[in-house]
């Protein structure tokens, strides 16, 4: 029996209750035999199964605790649980990253370009608060491709790698310093076609690194590393 299978059915026998094993339809089933006999959840079970199974749990008489404790269980496995939290729109999203800033949690995501083939696309930072991520700011990005988060003598950075205007990958990356209620232009770095930004620190000095993907068609392209010299890189 798998690891999954086991916790799956301990915390189900934890809580009391008594679950029906049968090979009954991917629509209603929450566990089936397999060809040897072993029990294993369902390929479907999701948070729609999820929810029908509480309702069993709740019929049964176990606790709120009980309960919110079977679900830490199932998604501590991840054994074909997928429960989402949250959507957000995007638009042809390239990457997320996530910081802290004094024990706030924010999440950015790069939008390339949206349906109408417009690279000139906000691309957004969330707030978490407590329940889900909020929008906090829109920031104007061109083909965003990448965010890279970082820290120098207290300030908080983002900078962000900018890949194409539309007609022209030759276009500026931006470097933002939070305010303590936003981010704002600190800096802006021209790049060609960025692909993605490294931020690292050695011997006492903080570095930028880009990736530079293209200018036009030109792959021949250099890509560049920067000093932090105390005001700027």
């Amino acid at each position: 029996m798998r690891a999954c299978t086991l916790m799956f059915v301990t915390a189900l026998a934890t809580a009391g209750v008594l679950l029906a094993v049968s090979a009954t339809s991917c629509g209603t089933a929450k566990v089936r035999m397999d060809a040897d006999g072993r029990l294993v959840l369902s390929d479907c079970f999701n948070a729609t199964t999820l929810g029908g199974l509480l309702d069993t749990i709740q019929q049964q008489g176990s606790t709120i605790q009980q309960q919110w404790s079977i679900i830490r269980q199932l998604q501590s496995v991840a054994c074909h649980v997928n429960i989402p939290q949250q959507t957000t729109p995007t638009y042809g999203a390239y990457d997320w990253e996530w910081f802290s800033v004094d024990s706030t949690n924010f999440l950015v995501v790069a939008n390339f370009r949206n349906t109408g083939g417009n690279y000139n696309t906000d691309s957004v930072v969330y707030q978490w608060d407590s329940m889900s991520f909020i929008t906090m700011q829109a920031i104007p990005t061109q083909g965003a491709v990448d965010w890279e988060w970082f820290s120098i003598s207290g300030g908080i950075y983002l900078v962000v790698a900018n890949q194409n205007s539309g007609s022209n990958s030759a276009v500026n990356s931006v470097i933002y310093l939070w305010s303590g209620s936003a981010f704002v232009n600190q800096q802006m770095i021209p790049t060609r076609g960025a692909n993605d930004w490294e931020y690292f620190s050695m011997d006492g000095n903080n570095y930028l690194v880009v990736a530079n993907r293209a200018s036009s068609t030109n792959l021949d392209i250099g890509s560049v590393i920067y000093q932090w010299n105390g005001c700027h890189f």
